[in-house]
């Protein structure tokens, strides 16, 4: 009776494995990464803040995208470690980037690990500057 128990664990194993870096995944963004993976489940890491040299993906007046911030859960899935919030001053000078990189300064303000397969933390954008190019 032992054996079927075993094969029914080993089938269910990798659907309870947590999100991972994506690759390309911002080394800036690992410290927030390991505390949502944590024990602590990301609570230290609300009211800090955080400097981070990301990639804008898609930058408009209701969202930006980095393209170095994503966890995977599969293949298929793929989703932002953050839910970005902003003031339209603040990213004002991004607006239309793409494939840029740039300079954020990033304010947590929560933190979701309640699903352990998707955790995520909510940020405040406090600033943003593309890099000058070389």
């Amino acid at each position: 009776m032992m054996k079927p128990c075993i094969a029914i664990f080993l089938l269910a194993a990798p659907a309870l494995r947590a999100a991972t870096p994506s690759e390309p995944f911002c080394p800036d963004l690992m410290p927030v990464y390991s505390a949502l993976s944590g024990t602590g489940a990301g609570s230290s890491l609300v009211g800090k803040e955080l400097a981070a040299n990301l990639t804008i993906k898609h930058a408009s007046a209701k969202w930006v995208v980095f393209s170095d911030a994503y966890l995977a859960v599969d293949k298929e899935t793929k989703y932002q470690i953050g839910k970005w919030s902003f003031k339209p001053e603040v990213i004002e000078s991004v607006i239309g980037a793409e494939n840029a990189k740039c300079n954020v300064r990033l304010l947590i303000t929560g933190a979701n690990a309640n699903d352990p397969k998707m955790p995520f933390v909510e940020a405040e954008i406090l600033a943003i500057r593309l890099e000058e190019k070389r």
